[in-house]
């Protein structure tokens, strides 16, 4: 990782920043822990749709701006277009193949997430370590793969009630397989990478992101499906997303100017979230199922059917050192 220069912030800020989802994860837990997770799960994809999950993604309209150089052969300007055909066609595509696109979008989601967690333990640490690109991948496996490979039935759910296909036992075997698919790829491919580009283990960016690898794994086995994923989007993977664009034209470390920009971020993102919002009240008006939960799959199936274009602009997004 090639630090930009723009930030000469201590690293103990980047370190305090790195923890500060899995405190939110630990609280989610303990919340978890003193109710039903399997019958309030959906509240936490209630609560997503307007703190941080949404809104995370909502932001793209403005990296779009951010991102000066071309994506699939586009001038920026032309991109939210491009985002808008891809968010139709993925639509289309679920809706005609619901079983190959949820397993698409799986794997999809596993590399935008791993990916994500590799790169925030990167600029939180400034300590010159670059983890392999094959960790993030293990991350995404644990993310997508242990909740299908141990609760096949749970992980359909939302996505039964979207399209009406239900988890049939051969469906459960598919999910099961694929889960099993996904953490073995993910575990070979990460001591591939550890030994084709051995990185520095004594580092506190290896410790701490293999701790909270650890950690993450813990917490699927731990909580069903719903909860779990849920969890992990809302606290984890959402959080990280807007920490980093907090700081991605000032870099500022935490303080209270920070933590301003990061509510600033989501009053900016109202030209996406909105929207998305009306959207997603829409499909989950079309639901035979109780309102809650139907709010909770129908924002699952928008970020289904937003996440490819949001991961190709993600990726585009410079890393920056230190936040």
């Amino acid at each position: 990782m090639c630090p930009d220069g723009n930030n000469t912030k201590a690293p103990h800020l980047g370190g305090v920043l790195f923890f500060f989802p899995l405190i939110q994860l630990l609280l989610c837990g303990i919340v978890g822990w003193q109710i039903s997770p399997d019958e309030h799960a959906s509240w936490i994809w209630v609560v997503a749709l307007f703190w941080v999950g949404m809104p995370h993604g909502a932001m793209d309209f403005h990296v779009i701006t951010w991102v000066k150089h071309k994506v699939l052969g586009l001038r920026y300007d032309h991109q939210m277009i491009t985002y808008t055909v891809l968010m139709v066609l993925t639509y289309l595509g679920f809706t005609a193949a619901p079983v190959t696109f949820v397993l698409a979008f799986l794997v999809l989601t596993g590399l935008h997430f791993g990916e994500a967690d590799r790169i925030h333990a990167m600029i939180c640490h400034q300590d010159g370590t670059e983890l392999p690109v094959t960790w993030g991948w293990l991350r995404g496996a644990l993310v997508v793969g242990l909740p299908t490979l141990l609760a096949p039935e749970q992980s359909w759910a939302p996505f039964e009630m979207l399209s009406g296909q239900a988890c049939t036992p051969d469906l459960a075997m598919v999910l099961q397989v694929f889960g099993a698919a996904a953490l073995g790829i993910g575990l070979l491919t990460g001591v591939w990478g550890s030994i084709k580009a051995p990185p520095v283990f004594s580092s506190s960016t290896v410790q701490r992101f293999a701790a909270e690898s650890v950690l993450c794994a813990a917490w699927f086995v731990l909580f069903p499906p719903m909860w779990a994923i849920g969890g992990y989007f809302l606290c984890i993977h959402a959080t990280k997303h807007m920490l980093r664009l907090g700081n991605y034209q000032t870099p500022m470390g935490l303080n209270q100017k920070f933590l301003t920009e990061l509510f600033r971020l989501h009053a900016r993102g109202w030209v996406l979230t909105l929207p998305a919002l009306l959207a997603v009240w829409y499909w989950a008006r079309e639901l035979d199922a109780a309102w809650i939960p139907s709010l909770a799959s129908a924002s699952i199936g928008f970020y289904l059917i937003s996440t490819l274009p949001h991961h190709l602009l993600v990726n585009r997004l410079p890393v920056r050192s230190g936040l």
